[in-house]
This record gives C-alpha cells, structure tokens and sequence, in this order.
C-alpha cells in the first residue's frame, strides 16, 4: 500500500492537484475534508472531535493498508506543531507494511490569496476569505517541511495542477 500524502498551507491546491492524480493513476482521494466535514454537520469543531477527526484517518489508513489499497491523502502541516500528529497518523500504515510519500505542494503568498476565494472552496468548510487565510499564515508555520521525513517539493505558483501532478508521478515513480 503506497500513501502519499499531499501536504501546504490552505488554498495551494493539494485537492486540485489530488484529483487530477488520482485520474491519472488510479489511486483513490481521502481528502482532509472528508473528515472534518462529516463531522461538522452535527457538531462543533473542537478537541474531542478532532481526536473522532484523528481516528476516522487513521483506521481508513489502516484498512487499506490491510486490504493494499492505495490512498492519496490531502492535509494543512503546521511545523512543530504537527510532527507527533504526524507520526500517530501514518502509523498504521507503517505497522501493516505500506509505503508513505509526502509531497509538499507550496505556491507564494500572493497566489494563495488569489487561489483562497476560488469556488472550488464553497462545497467544503475550507477557509474561503483572504482575512482568516492571513491569520491562519501569521499563527502558524505553514510553509515548512514535515520535520524528520524526506519529502517531494513543488512549487506549484506558475505550474498548472496538470504539470505538478505529471511531477508527483514522476517523483514517485507511480506509472
């Protein structure tokens, strides 16, 4: 079981760029918002639902890893603050024998800016205004490498989603 997880702040297009992977290999998409959003629909986002978050991941990891089935996994890293989450979500894989790739979508910070307000956003509880994007990017340390783990770096500001997915199968060797 091969996971590879596509990881940036809000709005540099891991979905975007995940489906048009997903297209081109096969690999099936379990985006960041597939979690969080079956929960929102019945409760506030708080700590204990981010622990039931937590746990929906890390048992679909683990039952396709048990049944060899690879995943494409989209997800917003904060540095430091993120590692041992990190770990704790991957480990499942680990412990069944799969793969983990993490590749680092990035893009400047005026083209998310730009990117934040596309529609694509509305059909998810994505940060959706230019406002709490700032504030999520002045908080946090959204721009850095997953600490410890080797990772796949595109800059995707002037590349086309088609273009960076090209660059993951390449990467990856997935074809």
């Amino acid at each position: 079981m091969k996971l590879i997880i596509l990881y940036g702040p809000p709005a540099v297009g891991k979905l975007t760029v995940a489906k048009i992977l997903s297209e081109k290999t096969g690999i099936k998409i379990f985006h960041n918002h597939v979690s969080i959003d079956l929960l929102s629909e019945y409760f506030k986002r708080s700590k204990a639902t981010d622990k039931i978050v937590t746990s929906i991941r890390k048992q679909v990891f683990e039952e396709a890893a048990k049944q060899n089935i690879d995943l494409i996994f989209t997800v917003v890293y904060a540095s430091k603050v993120d590692d041992e989450y990190v770990d704790d979500l991957i480990s499942p894989v680990i412990k069944n024998h799969g793969e983990v790739y993490f590749v680092q979508l990035t893009c400047n910070r005026e083209e998310l800016m730009k990117r934040v307000e596309n529609d694509s956003r509305k059909s998810f509880t994505k940060i959706q205004t230019r406002e709490l994007l700032n504030e999520i990017l002045e908080e946090n340390e959204l721009f850095d490498l997953i600490t410890g783990k080797s990772s796949v770096i595109i800059d995707n500001t002037n590349l086309s989603p088609e273009f960076a997915a090209d660059r993951i199968i390449d990467e990856l060797k997935l074809k």
